[in-house]
């Protein structure tokens, strides 16, 4: 018995799937619901894998009516992903009933399969599924369900950049460290999840062109693909970034929720004496060493609310909170690096010495600022 590669990616898919639900499912700690959201949203994508192997094997006809109601997973990829996203992303979200109306294709959806294959015996199904096989056009031409499933995907796509967009700024705007809570994995998941899109739009259209008929009906066998690996991928994240399954990161960043319930002040009710205090406790006291510092942190230095404080770093610095702060971090790098009595620490040790928590946070804050890299600099100025 020898299996072939999509069968090998199939049965690996539903393998890894499975075990990756089941620990999201059980697992205690960390953001509960975002879990569970990421452990459906994995349960989802194994289905689509299954679906589509099966579309292309005869194995359908086995059990053609869970195979025609299992087309209308696709509707659900976009509300489990979204609301993943939105539970990772906002502090004070809870499940509404208004909420379930994204479920509303996907309802719709299985209600008019339901309507057309429940009078339908086993047999009946099948030649009627044959029957739709043969009367498949020779060519890709538009069609309203595939576009309308396309659209349903690429709405919430682009709903779930402008969250993570959202995100980006809000953190900036809060604090000085980024690299626990900046979500990068996310972003690789969206990644995945457009080029899934891409090659379900395009790929037909380029496969026809490129080998004709016989290739373009197998061309979905790639999106399955795509589906497997955003699964593949999920596996090897959770294992090199455990924060993943683990972290709550919304609790990191609570005060998000204060800040964003307070009225915005006008300009003129900035205080100067404030400012001369921020800039004192950056220069003398020098803050910026804690590479914990949030918004909330130096707020109360200053002896001003946080959404004070961010809108006089925003107004009178012209910066968000993690570039004013880094700013410091680079000028204090800079005197250091230029200082030869610093020749015994490495270039690490001064980052951070400086505030920073990593080498490639600083490397990328000090070209930001100064154009030039940290090894460049030291070079320039010490000969």
């Amino acid at each position: 018995f020898r299996m072939t590669i999509i069968q090998i990616i199939t049965v690996f898919a539903v393998f890894q799937g499975t075990i990756l639900a089941l620990v999201l499912f059980l697992r205690r700690k960390g953001n509960l619901r975002a879990n569970r959201w990421l452990a459906s949203l994995i349960l989802a994508f194994m289905l689509g894998v299954v679906v589509i192997y099966v579309q292309h094997t005869d194995y359908y006809l086995l059990v053609p009516h869970f195979f025609v109601i299992s087309t209308s997973i696709i509707f659900l990829l976009g509300p489990f992903f979204f609301f993943y996203v939105r539970d990772l992303t906002s502090v004070k979200y809870k499940f509404r009933w208004v909420d379930a109306l994204n479920f509303t294709p996907f309802l719709l959806y299985v209600t008019i399969l339901l309507i057309w294959i429940i009078p339908q015996d086993t047999n009946t199904l099948v030649d009627h599924l044959k029957e739709m096989s043969d009367a498949v056009p020779k060519h890709p031409r538009f069609s309203l369900l595939p576009a309308l499933k396309s659209l349903h995907l690429l709405i919430y796509t682009i709903v779930i950049l402008m969250i993570l967009k959202k995100y980006s700024t809000q953190i900036k705007n809060n604090f000085s460290n980024l690299d626990k809570i900046n979500l990068r994995w996310l972003r690789y998941f969206v990644s995945i999840f457009i080029c899934m899109q891409l090659v379900n739009y395009s790929l037909p259209y380029i496969s026809y062109t490129i080998g004709g008929e016989d290739v373009w009906r197998k061309s979905d066998m790639v999106f399955g693909y795509f589906m497997a690996f955003f699964i593949f991928f999920a596996g090897y994240a959770g294992l090199v970034q455990p924060e993943i399954f683990t972290s709550d990161v919304v609790k990191t960043w609570i005060d998000l929720a204060e800040i964003s319930t307070v009225k915005s002040l006008p300009e003129n009710n900035i205080d100067s004496k404030f400012h001369h205090k921020l800039v004192e406790e950056m220069r003398t006291n020098k803050l910026f060493l804690d590479n914990e510092l949030s918004l909330s942190k130096l707020a109360d230095a200053v002896g001003v609310s946080p959404h004070q404080l961010s809108r006089l770093i925003n107004s009178v610095e012209e910066k968000n909170f993690f570039e004013f702060v880094n700013y410091y971090r680079v000028q204090e790098s800079m005197r250091m690096l230029a200082d030869k009595s610093f020749n015994k620490f490495t270039i690490i040790q001064i980052a951070f010495d400086s505030g920073f928590n990593n080498k490639n946070s600083f490397n990328k804050a000090f070209k930001n600022i100064t154009g030039i890299t940290p090894y460049e600099y030291k070079k320039q100025h010490q000969g």
